[in-house]
């Protein structure tokens, strides 16, 4: 007797036991729905900020052949590899400094001693040189006067299309309708400044983020390091 009573009281408690896990399921499903669609949401929002904030940044170095003439203060050269076609480029030094330059059917920049080394940034996103110091540039003659070295298209996060959803993204119909069910996004600089695209003034336990680390490109081709934060 003893032993058929162990037996149903073993049973009993795994009836019972099944019944609570039931019970907590049932109780729970709902929230746990819920964190699922949240946690798509914000998988979904990162890859279209980042999507709409990318553009290709193309790179061409360039080596000075020969050595300086005094007399040569600017070089006239045509666009590397057809890069030409971008709207915006800019010139820096071997240092990695902003040097004058110019864009139109040709590249015009400004040289002076001890630079022999260049890189050539093109991109479709606004790009800011710094300006010509000279006019009427000495042509320069490619594999004469200067050889072109690495050649690289990248895409990357651009600082100025991504401030610019800030002001537009509710325009943005993939994602315009989720900014009305609390979505918020914010931009956190190189310098660690974030902003936001709507104010915060305080989180609760139901808030999901998410903090993206990324690469970005500012107006004068830096390239710099931020996080892309989410909110929902």
């Amino acid at each position: 007797m003893k032993k058929r009573g162990s037996h149903v009281g073993i049973i009993l408690s795994f009836v019972v036991f099944v019944l609570f896990v039931s019970f907590l399921y049932i109780a729970f499903k709902p929230n746990i729905k819920v964190q699922q669609n949240k946690e798509l949401a914000l998988e979904y929002l990162e890859k279209e900020l980042i999507k709409l904030s990318t553009e290709k940044l193309c790179i061409a170095t360039i080596h000075i052949i020969g050595s300086y003439n005094p007399q040569i203060t600017c070089f006239n050269i045509s666009h590397p590899n057809n890069f030409g076609t971008y709207n915006y480029a800019l010139v820096k030094e071997g240092e990695n400094n902003l040097i004058g330059s110019s864009k139109s059917t040709n590249l015009e920049f400004d040289i002076s001693e001890n630079q022999d080394f260049f890189k050539i940034y093109y991109s479709n996103v606004t790009l800011n040189p710094a300006t010509l110091t000279e006019e009427d540039c000495e042509p320069a003659v490619k594999d004469t006067n200067y050889s072109i070295g690495l050649i690289s298209t990248k895409e990357y996060i651009f600082e100025s299309k991504l401030l610019a959803l800030f002001e537009n993204v509710t325009a943005q119909k993939n994602i315009g309708e989720l900014i009305n069910n609390e979505f918020n996004f914010g931009f956190t600089y190189f310098n660690g400044t974030t902003i936001w695209l709507n104010e915060i003034k305080e989180l609760s336990t139901n808030i999901y983020v998410k903090k993206i680390p990324i690469q970005y490109v500012d107006e004068e081709a830096n390239i710099k390091f931020g996080y892309l934060n989410i909110i929902i």
